[in-house]
């Protein structure tokens, strides 16, 4: 239960610091937001 949390916390980062939903598969690989366009 705590993959969850911690995909559910992670994906609110991300979605917070760009403004869009993240794929949990980037975030589980490295956790990468300013590498982008």
């Amino acid at each position: 239960m705590r993959e969850h949390s911690l995909a559910r916390v992670m994906t609110e980062l991300t979605v917070d610091q760009r403004g869009e939903p993240v794929p949990q598969v980037l975030l589980g690989e490295m956790p990468l937001g300013r590498i982008g366009p």
